[in-house]
């Protein structure tokens, strides 16, 4: 009787083991290694799935791909058409990542109180920054930071904030910190 427990234990055991290590097998087998698509290949989808979005019509994108990254260029009427062909691009076999480059046709800088508006906005949405006694004022492209802040890391926080505004071409930051001895200028800007 412990003979016949024990060769049934075992054919049990061998059992077990022998099918899911078969049904691996069978599951790795069935899997096709994928084929990597070439540049060319890329390039030409690309090519193809543009000029068949009806929204691109007319379009003028030209494409290049190098290791699996396509960039694009040219230009489209809005920003949203290029938004557009990035996503075209993406959704293509062997697309890696997309660097779209291609401007919007017409799309004029923004002038000094926009971007004023958006430095303000984008200070307002930094939780550190938010409650902060901070001016804005912009000229030519270049904004100007002056009030105060409670610490040296937030004045630079701020002109970072500052500079990733579109149109903003420089920071000149005059925040201060509070509570820290005025910083002697040299009067290097004062006429004598």
């Amino acid at each position: 009787m412990k003979i016949l427990i024990a060769a049934l234990f075992l054919t049990l055991s061998a059992a077990t083991v022998a099918f899911p290590a078969q049904n691996k097998n069978t599951k790795s087998a069935s899997k096709p290694a994928a084929a990597p698509v070439d540049d060319a290949t890329i390039t030409a989808s690309v090519k193809d799935k543009l000029s068949k979005t009806p929204s691109l019509k007319g379009a003028n994108i030209d494409v290049d791909t190098k290791a699996g990254k396509v960039t694009l260029t040219g230009s489209v009427k809005t920003a949203g058409l290029k938004g557009v062909a990035t996503n075209v691009a993406k959704s293509v076999k062997g697309v890696k990542s997309v660097d779209n480059q291609i401007k919007v046709e017409g799309a004029a800088p923004p002038d000094d109180a926009a971007i004023t508006k958006e430095v303000q906005a984008k200070l307002a949405a930094t939780p550190s920054l938010k409650n902060a006694n901070i001016n804005v004022a912009t000229t030519g492209g270049v904004v100007t930071l002056s009030g105060s802040v409670k610490a040296k890391g937030l004045k630079g926080l701020a002109a970072q904030q500052a500079a990733r505004v579109k149109g903003v071409k420089s920071v000149n930051n005059q925040l201060t910190i509070e509570g820290a001895p005025a910083a002697s200028t040299g009067n290097s800007n004062k006429k004598r």
